[in-house]
């Protein structure tokens, strides 16, 4: 099942101007502090009673604030997606929650390798047939 974030919308989540860290932090309940993860490019905030801390307190920023929206935890097997692609863009309206990673990965992935299967089944048949 998806959640698409953006059609149930929460002022209290993301009001407008405050796009600052102290206007994040107050809005997601967080101690203080954020940074970018320089691999991924995920916003990473400091939260350590969050269930999914890492060992150093930080949550991604994304969970707690899907969670703020659907007004519960997420469960172990859902997962969030940045729908622009932007990881440090979390804003409401640019998150869905998929219910297991295998349906985000069906719902992103599955028409471009289906189409590129059938392109080399096509190239295949054309080469065997001979009308190349």
């Amino acid at each position: 099942m998806l959640y698409g974030l953006q059609e149930q919308g929460s002022q209290g989540v993301w009001p407008e101007g405050s796009e600052s860290e102290a206007g994040r932090r107050k809005q997601s309940g967080v101690e203080r502090g954020s940074y970018i993860e320089p691999e991924k490019g995920y916003r990473m905030i400091r939260n350590p009673s969050h269930p999914r801390a890492r060992q150093n307190g930080y949550v991604l920023e994304h969970i707690p604030v899907a969670e703020k929206i659907l007004g519960r935890s997420l469960t172990a097997e859902e997962e969030v997606h940045h729908i622009n692609r932007d990881r440090a863009d979390n804003r409401p309206e640019n998150l869905k929650v998929y219910a297991s990673h295998l349906e985000h990965w069906m719902d992103e992935h599955y028409t471009d390798v289906a189409n590129a299967r059938d392109a080399a089944n096509y190239s295949k048949n054309t080469k065997d047939s001979g009308h190349l």
